[in-house]
């Protein structure tokens, strides 16, 4: 869904030659000066994503994904953008144009279970350095949200202006 319309491939509403769409959401989540990122069976550095559900909300479809993924229940503080990427898929050589939409977030709790099933190999908190120059993809959307969250502390009076804390 988008702002509660429910996302959807339409295939029949595509012609044959065109990508197929496909919408993901995710989080980028802070704690203590850290960033959670994973590595996958590619490993590659990645931030907790997966596909929207029929009736899932962008905003369900990330706390679902970040929940199954690394075992942590979050909120979230804001969305943070998007990102869009064409790929080809590896189960059915189709050509994909993606989008994800990011939120940032906070965790429940710092402690976390991987989703080997889903592939991830490894994964934790690193400090946002880290997490920047590590990830394959996103460095970033981590600096983007890094500004959110300090936005977001300064106007609940948890920081001062030009301060830096950990979240």
């Amino acid at each position: 869904m988008i702002a509660g319309v429910c996302v959807a491939d339409h295939a029949a509403d595509r012609q044959d030659d065109a990508p197929r769409r496909e919408v993901s959401a995710g989080g980028v989540l802070m704690w203590n000066g850290k960033v959670f990122i994973l590595k996958n069976h590619r490993l590659e550095w990645v931030l907790p994503k997966g596909k929207v559900e029929p009736g899932e909300t962008l905003e369900e479809t990330a706390l679902r994904e970040v929940r199954e993924e690394t075992g942590i229940d979050a909120t979230i503080v804001s969305k943070v953008g998007e990102t869009k990427y064409v790929y080809i898929s590896e189960v059915t050589g189709e050509t994909v144009d993606k989008t994800v939409h990011w939120y940032l977030m906070r965790p429940s709790r710092h402690d976390f279970k991987l989703n080997r099933e889903e592939g991830f190999t490894d994964g934790g908190w690193v400090p946002y350095e880290v997490a920047i120059d590590r990830l394959t993809f996103d460095g970033e959307l981590v600096k983007k949200a890094l500004q959110y969250m300090e936005a977001y502390r300064h106007e609940r009076g948890e920081m001062s202006t030009g301060e830096r804390e950990k979240y």
